[in-house]
């Protein structure tokens, strides 16, 4: 699904997901679903936040996977020049975790695409061995993590990762070829031994949490991700970036829940939520032209940092145009509209709906205009206009990599 006729063309899938979604849990977020007419954004202002995403939540390196972050932002009124004027926002503080993230997962990027490729395998090797292990588990109970499946993951503080667990190598390593046959101890021994080396990656990987809450990882179709949590504290701008299809922005059940906490639709208290309490925009990130033109000059120029920033740059003057074209922005998902009902609303740029606007027109779609045409960079305690201040943030980034002097700029 592609542009604003396709998905009003398919609506009723929106409507079916999301209800399916949230028939599966017993504190139902909301009752139904609707679409209504779409939120047009002004041209300008989709380019900019195109422009800070591409440039600036994404990470290449030569020979490497492509990176991209989710990142987000409010949509705040604050004081320029002695009056009042409401803008959207991008988090510096989660462009600058998204940088030194995937920077860092660099070193380890090697062993966790190769324990993807390789993952399966193992996995199987030790099903073989759980069975093995069942009839031990009364005497030894420290087997257990040989016995259950989700044991093979490793975790950063409460958080999954495609690595082996610390403990499976130990017990592999250590315990069972005690209290098990010999043919089964060697296999295990030997299973230790060629797994290892993926699970003492954790203890880097795990330095990667400096920068934010999550840890990157390699996705299935071959990026490394960050994500970020759902919107909290008024963040109510929150990217699925790097999808094809605009319903890879439709928001989760995360975001559903807070959504609905905010506008009083369940009985649960959320703190935070700024002005736009009740609603989320989830921005799309289209993957066409960027990620494969990018990677393919990064890897024959060999690029360095700065390199990179020139490419980046390259590729979004000769086809920002193209990505925008018939492209869904974001997806609006508002709980303010009726008590239990949810309304899904598409964000399309001013040039797609005037494109589009006799089809919307006769479908009896009426337009709402998004609250602001200027995008500010917040620093934690005020901000600049990204239009005033792009140079400065490419030249930071091409220099040093993160935003390095700016990260605590006030």
């Amino acid at each position: 699904m592609k542009n604003i006729v396709d998905f009003y063309n398919q609506k009723g899938l929106v409507v079916k997901e999301l209800e399916e979604q949230m028939g599966k849990f017993t504190l139902k977020p909301f009752e139904k679903v609707e679409v209504s007419g779409p939120v047009v954004i002004s041209n300008d202002l989709v380019r900019q936040w195109l422009d800070v995403q591409y440039l600036f939540s994404t990470h290449f390196a030569p020979g490497g996977l492509p990176g991209v972050a989710e990142v987000g932002g409010d949509i705040l009124t604050v004081e320029f020049d002695g009056s009042q004027k409401k803008v959207l926002t991008a988090k510096m503080y989660l462009l600058d975790f998204a940088q030194r993230a995937m920077h860092d997962f660099r070193k380890i990027e090697p062993i966790c695409k190769e324990w993807q490729e390789k993952a399966d395998q193992y996995y199987a090797q030790v099903q073989e061995i759980s069975k093995i292990v069942r009839p031990l588990i009364e005497q030894h109970p420290d087997l257990i993590e040989l016995e259950l499946p989700e044991y093979f993951n490793g975790n950063i503080g409460r958080e999954i990762v495609s690595l082996p667990s610390m403990a499976l190598v130990e017990k592999l390593g250590e315990l069972l070829p005690n209290f098990s046959a010999v043919e089964t101890g060697a296999l295990a021994a030997r299973l230790s031994q060629e797994i290892k080396k993926y699970s003492d990656a954790l203890e880097e990987l795990a330095k990667t949490r400096n920068h934010g809450k999550t840890v990157p990882y390699i996705s299935r179709d071959g990026f490394i991700r960050t994500r970020s949590p759902a919107y909290s504290g008024g963040l109510c701008w929150h990217s699925h970036p790097g999808n094809d299809d605009c319903l890879g922005s439709l928001p989760s059940m995360d975001d559903l829940m807070l959504v609905a906490a905010d506008c009083g639709a369940i009985p649960v208290m959320h703190i935070g939520a700024g002005e736009t309490k009740g609603e989320i925009y989830i921005p799309h990130l289209p993957k066409k032209y960027f990620f494969e033109e990018v990677k393919a000059r990064v890897d024959a120029e060999n690029a360095d940092t700065a390199g990179v920033m020139r490419i980046k740059q390259a590729v979004l003057e000769a086809r920002l145009d193209d990505i925008m074209k018939d492209e869904v922005i974001a997806i609006r998902a508002n709980g303010k509209n009726a008590h239990r009902t949810l309304t899904i609303q598409p964000v399309i740029s001013e040039s797609e709906y005037k494109k589009h606007k006799r089809f919307l027109e006769n479908m009896k779609l009426a337009p709402e205009e998004f609250p602001t045409k200027e995008l500010m960079i917040d620093v934690g305690d005020g901000g600049f206009l990204y239009r005033e201040e792009r140079e400065k943030l490419i030249e930071t980034i091409a220099q040093h990599g993160v935003f390095y002097d700016l990260r605590d700029a006030k």
